[in-house]
């Protein structure tokens, strides 16, 4: 395999897809027919407190299901059944993060969410990278250290801001971190800005593993949204993440949306 196509394969491993991190209206849904829960999912009575979120996890690009995969959601934590889908209880009124591993694949850890009273969530496919492929493929980011943390983030428009296109990101506080921004489905170094249309626009590698770090985001003509963000049947409370180092990827959905206003000048 060519490295271009290496490249391919890498970002689209690399975008940790809960539907919506890889949906053009970043809202979440059902990636295909037979996601969510069944006969094959073990039923799950929350309590009062609590609603029930549903989903299936895969490995990225091969779209198959993972068994014994363990989701883990406010200290509880469920096993996938032999086709992927999982039933898990989550605060139904108060943020959490959800957190993924499996055997023989990357961690991923989610930013932090919220239902927002809502009784039930289908969360759709959530994909995992292999860590076979992974280790082939994170050869590509430059001076990339494996004790240190990895931070993929999407910078996604909501209307009525048309394109994320030109935006920039830096992380908070920066450390040592490095990034790349992401065209063409490829990390390029010396790319300085967002381009449109990435399921990933920009990769955080050799982030300090164990420091709390937030994204920030610059547009040439849209404001940033900020912090609550409701998108579908979820809020996104915040941007800060946790890295952890080794074989663990977190990911992170930031929004631009509303017009910078016009500096009218003075007379």
């Amino acid at each position: 395999m060519n490295h271009r196509r290496l490249l391919l394969v890498f970002v689209s491993l690399l975008a940790p897809c809960v539907a919506v991190a890889c949906s053009d209206s970043t809202t979440p849904t059902v990636a295909s027919g037979d996601a969510g829960p069944d006969a094959s999912t073990p039923e799950v009575i929350p309590a009062s407190t609590e609603a029930v979120q549903s989903g299936r996890v895969i490995t990225a690009q091969q779209e198959t299901a993972i068994e014994g995969a363990t989701v883990t959601v406010a200290g509880k934590s469920v096993t996938t059944a032999a086709d992927g889908k999982y039933a898990i209880a989550v605060p139904k009124d108060s943020p959490f993060r959800m957190r993924v591993t499996a055997e023989e694949h990357y961690t991923l850890l989610e930013q932090e969410y919220s239902l927002g009273g809502k009784a039930t969530l289908d969360r759709g496919d959530t994909q995992l990278l292999s860590r076979t492929t992974a280790n082939l493929l994170v050869a590509f980011l430059k001076g990339y250290d494996k004790t240190k943390g990895l931070v993929s983030v999407r910078v996604a428009p909501l209307a009525p801001c048309a394109s994320e296109e030109g935006a920039t990101v830096t992380l908070d506080p920066p450390g040592a971190a490095q990034l790349r921004y992401v065209s063409g489905s490829i990390p390029r170094e010396g790319q300085a800005a967002v381009k449109a249309g990435e399921s990933i626009s920009v990769i955080f590698y050799n982030v300090e593993p164990g420091v709390k770090v937030r994204p920030v985001v610059t547009h040439p003509s849209c404001e940033v949204v900020p912090f609550p963000v409701a998108v579908g049947d979820v809020s996104y409370t915040n941007a800060e993440v946790t890295p952890e180092p080794g074989e663990v990827l977190t990911f992170v959905r930031t929004y631009v949306g509303p017009p910078k206003a016009v500096d009218a000048g003075t007379d």
